[in-house]
């Protein structure tokens, strides 16, 4: 394994990229935040043996964040710092990386989740809203006027995304071992 795949150095790799997007929207910098966030992401794909998934990985986390990021801002139960103007209506693609970011250490940093869907539903549950009311405190998102609301929806959606996100990332590992990928997809086994 080598010092850009292993699993410390994927979590802290998102752990700087959540910083960067999350402080760059909170301060007027969306696109430098979130231009940092996707250097360390490809990062990540060109070191990955199996790219192929974890593209298909990265992917389906853009689409599934893209939809409801943006619809609990157009249920008003969300507001970015930051927005793009461009398409008001859609969540700002800061905000689409840090989903793609945070699927990056599924096979990486966070793969003991994997064979755990359980888990992954109470840690999505109390996870994300907990991300949230950090990104919250930093100023790069409003909750509506009842904070509840916000957070309860944020628990609800993703107390279903971990266990989507964690299914498609399991498929995309046995699809690597199948090939002669590491377990991860990340390190060729030898």
């Amino acid at each position: 394994m080598g010092p850009v795949t292993h699993p410390a150095v994927n979590v802290v790799g998102q752990q700087i990229g959540w910083f960067a997007c999350v402080l760059g929207a909170a301060h007027g910098h969306p696109i430098l935040g979130a231009g940092t966030g996707v250097a360390i992401t490809l990062l990540h794909v060109a070191a990955a043996s199996d790219r192929r998934g974890e593209l298909r990985l990265l992917a389906t986390a853009a689409g599934l964040g893209l939809l409801i990021e943006s619809s609990l801002q157009a249920a008003g139960l969300l507001t970015y710092a930051s927005p793009w103007h461009a398409v008001p209506w859609l969540c700002p693609p800061w905000i689409l990386v840090l989903w793609i970011q945070f699927a990056s250490t599924l096979r990486g940093g966070l793969r003991w989740l994997l064979p755990h869907p359980g888990l992954a539903v109470a840690l999505g549950a109390v996870g994300g809203p907990m991300a949230f009311r950090a990104g919250q405190a930093l100023g790069a998102v409003r909750f509506a006027p009842e904070a509840w609301r916000s957070l309860g929806a944020l628990a609800m959606v993703w107390a279903l995304a971990m266990p989507l996100l964690t299914a498609v990332a399991r498929r995309a590992n046995q699809a690597a071992d199948r090939g002669g990928l590491g377990k991860n997809g990340l390190v060729r086994a030898t």
